[in-house]
């Protein structure tokens, strides 16, 4: 070999490997894939991808496609073999001369193997009990979308061609692809080419295959645009099944339709795979599970939130997998509109609470913390803020713009966006200019920080029929606190006669004051949960039966069986704030308390449980109660008052539990900690010269001075009231009498004539 070959080849390497921005650097406009699946005992597939494309650059030479783990045996670009490397799964190679953006360039890929799975098990390509089928997005692949898995492509959320796809299998298996069946021929070999074609422009994830045993169940839809068949596949013995389970299908085209405009594709369509962990929103062929085959509401919304991916994910794509709530916040967004739809308007209510309770306490264990919902990391970008705030983000915007305004933009987004690829701050500019409302504030509460903002009445005060009304905004799970605020305060006569009025304001808080046709008892913050703010909310009329608030943590015991009451409760996933002095220094809670409204009939009187356990409140374990801590009850009647402890039955302790209150009241309720701050145990008394235990105490405690010279003993209430003085008289301890000690926090200062030695804090509890 002479040393100009050497060179020449030591250039091409250098091109080859020095190329790796590839993804950025080509335009594919069509995939014409010829696949053969007949092989599906022994797990391979063999297959040639057409593609053509332009580069996006002028004066390029150097082209690469994804594909990973199959194995390549030629390539061809223009008609003719050229050499090429494939390493890094990605296929490349040099071409003998420049090309620019203008021109339309081919490149043919003959490829064959095993196909990959996900490390996760979650998304690749499968053999499972005579089917093959991919799923188009990986858990943990990097990045996320996995067309390549199964041929060459430019695989992200961004680059969209067209597609023609024919399918090889054995002639008593039927294959499925995304678009519109176009034909089904036999080729030399005595097996079955099936021919579909997809014409309008998606992502490569969103491309599928399924191939087996298969029947077509047939549905109809007439939609704005014309009619669209509706397609089901599934195994012979699934016929009956998948024909109830999927009759709901035309109704949700029909609610989204006119929610969100057109149906963006010419036709639907699911198959039914030998998969039990999930869908995927395979355009026009969405990979529905086996065992999801019923009519339950949990089997319906998953059906419907796949659908609903035709607009949100297929046609508008987000742009990065940074963006991803664009795609399941939306759709599970879409879950609660078709319960709406066909339910009504309260049942899709509780369908959306149900989902911001879970985005309120599992969304932050489950992804590692609180974490905005744009920009999230690759481990998080199907995670359960994605997919819960991100529902959580929507149902939000609509309260804040109001129905009209809302689903009008969102029609226009798709009419002016469609078969495209955006991101989070494309949206948030689209949706100010055609709703004429700056939502940069809005998105900077809800998208680009973490947590959830929380509205609360700090005032509340009337005169005569006029009301004023102090709000106050405060966050969980983060420091952020938003402007543009727009939040609904309903003021109430009565449970059935109230007005609602709109606070708007800046910042921590905002005041405002309100004429009505009627003296207002109570007023509620958003009332009608229009924002998913960290509250949740319900109420219930009872007439003498026991009321469970499961999502509250509480439950009400009427104790008469003949006088009625309602009751609403919120449950504030945030610090109360506080006003005055916390009774006998107990620490309140710093994550959630409850906020009850009600209004009672006759001589109504309930006895209220109030539930602390770490499962279902998540934030005591930032709490963190100790042991030997003792748990007590605070109320207050108002938010502008002090706390103070109140009688209750107490079954509660560091691991959780409840408290009984015998007679519930309006107002406001906290769990509150006296922290055992003493020592109790030989090792933890040599760390300390002065010495109070046991603590807490009932009846008697013991003081150890020691050698300190301590000469007198001084007890002070919390609030610097002073109990008890004790001179020692050269005695190194002293057992005290607590007996007449009111329960409560104290102070014991160890002194040496006048001059302050140490304090010690002692927690009395009877």
């Amino acid at each position: 070999m002479n040393k100009t070959l050497i060179i020449l080849l030591l250039l091409v390497t250098t091109t080859l490997l020095g190329q790796t921005n590839h993804r950025d650097s080509i335009d594919v406009l069509h995939y014409n894939l010829h696949i053969d699946i007949t092989q599906i005992p022994q797990t391979t597939i063999s297959g040639k991808a057409i593609i053509e494309f332009s580069p996006l650059f002028n004066y390029s030479d150097n082209f690469g496609f994804d594909l990973q783990k199959l194995t390549v045996d030629s390539v061809k670009f223009n008609g003719n073999v050229v050499d090429f490397q494939h390493t890094n799964d990605v296929v490349r190679f040099v071409t003998t001369q420049n090309y620019n953006v203008t021109d339309t360039l081919s490149a043919e890929i003959y490829y064959q193997g095993v196909p990959a799975k996900d490390p996760s098990g979650w998304g690749g390509f499968y053999f499972n009990s005579g089917q093959a089928f991919n799923l188009g997005v990986g858990m943990r692949v990097n990045p996320h979308v996995y067309g390549r898995c199964w041929y060459p492509c430019i695989d992200n959320f961004t680059d969209k061609a067209t597609y023609d796809f024919y399918i090889t299998t054995i002639p008593s298996h039927t294959a499925t692809c995304g678009g519109v069946f176009q034909s089904v021929a036999p080729d030399a070999n005595g097996n079955k080419v099936w021919h579909w074609k997809i014409e309008q422009p998606v992502a490569t994830y969103i491309t599928s295959v399924v191939v087996g045993e298969l029947e077509k169940v047939e549905f109809s839809y007439q939609g704005l645009n014309g009619q669209i068949p509706i397609d089901i596949y599934c195994k012979p013995s699934q016929v009956s099944s998948a024909t109830t389970a999927f009759a709901d299908v035309p109704l949700m085209l029909q609610i989204y339709e006119n929610a969100f405009g057109p149906y963006p594709y010419p036709r639907a369509g699911y198959t039914v795979v030998n998969f039990n962990s999930g869908a995927m929103e395979h355009v026009m062929n969405i990979a529905y599970p086996n065992d999801a085959l019923t009519t339950s509401l949990s089997s319906q919304t998953l059906m419907a939130h796949e659908l609903s991916h035709m607009w949100f994910g297929n046609s508008v794509t987000c742009a990065t997998a940074e963006d991803m709530w664009m795609n399941e916040g939306w759709a599970t967004f879409c879950e609660g509109i078709f319960v709406e739809g066909r339910d009504g308007y309260e049942e899709g209510k509780n369908y959306f609470l149900d989902n911001h309770r879970y985005a309120l306490t599992s969304a932050h264990t489950n992804d590692g913390g609180f974490i905005p919902l744009y920009g999230v990391s690759h481990e998080n970008t199907y995670g359960t803020t994605v997919y819960k705030k991100g529902a959580d983000f929507v149902r939000s915007l609509r309260g804040y713009l109001g129905d009209s305004v809302f689903f009008a933009a969102v029609k226009l987004w798709f009419s002016e966006n469609a078969h495209t690829s955006k991101n989070t701050y494309q949206l948030r500019d689209f949706l100010t200019e055609k709703t004429g409302t700056d939502l940069t504030p809005f998105f900077d509460t809800w998208i680009f920080n973490s947590g959830f903002p929380h509205y609360a009445i700090s005032n509340f005060s009337t005169e005569g029929n006029q009301a004023t009304v102090e709000i106050t905004q405060s966050r969980l799970g983060g420091r952020y606190i938003g402007n543009a605020n727009k939040v609904n305060v309903s003021f109430f006569q009565s449970p059935e006669v109230y007005e609602t009025h709109l606070i708007e304001f800046d910042g921590k808080s905002g005041t405002s004051t309100f004429n009505l046709p009627f003296n207002a008892k109570y007023a509620i913050v958003d009332y009608n949960s229009l924002l998913a703010d960290a509250t949740i909310k319900n109420e219930y009329m009872l007439y003498g039966q026991q009321q469970s608030f499961s999502s509250q943590s509480f439950i009400v015991y009427p104790q008469t069986t003949t006088d009625s009451a309602w009751i609403h409760v919120t449950y504030n996933f945030v610090k109360p704030e506080e006003h005055g002095q916390i009774f006998d220094g107990i620490e309140l809670t710093p994550h959630y308390y409850w906020t009850i409204n009600m209004e009672s009939y006759g001589n109504f009187r309930g006895r209220a449980r109030f539930n602390h356990t770490t499962s279902q409140n998540p934030a005591d374990s930032v709490w963190k109660p100790e042991p030997n801590d003792r748990i007590e009850m605070l109320y207050r009647a108002l938010p502008s008052q002090p706390w103070t402890k109140i009688d209750i039955q107490n079954y509660l302790s560091w691991m959780g539990g409840y408290a009984f209150v015998d007679s519930l009241r309006p107002g406001e309720y906290a769990f509150g900690i006296w922290r055992y701050d003493s020592v109790s145990t030989p090792a933890q008394l040599e760390n300390q010269k002065c010495k109070v235990f046991p603590n807490p105490a009932k009846n008697r405690v013991t003081v150890f001075v020691g050698n300190t010279n301590c000469t007198e003993i001084e007890i002070f209430s919390i609030n610097g009231l002073q109990i008890e003085k004790i001179t020692l008289d050269n005695a190194t301890y002293i057992e005290i009498d607590t007996n007449n000690y009111k329960e409560g926090a104290y102070i014991v200062r160890f002194m040496n004539k006048s001059a302050l030695i140490e304090s010690r804090k002692l927690i009395i509890a009877k």
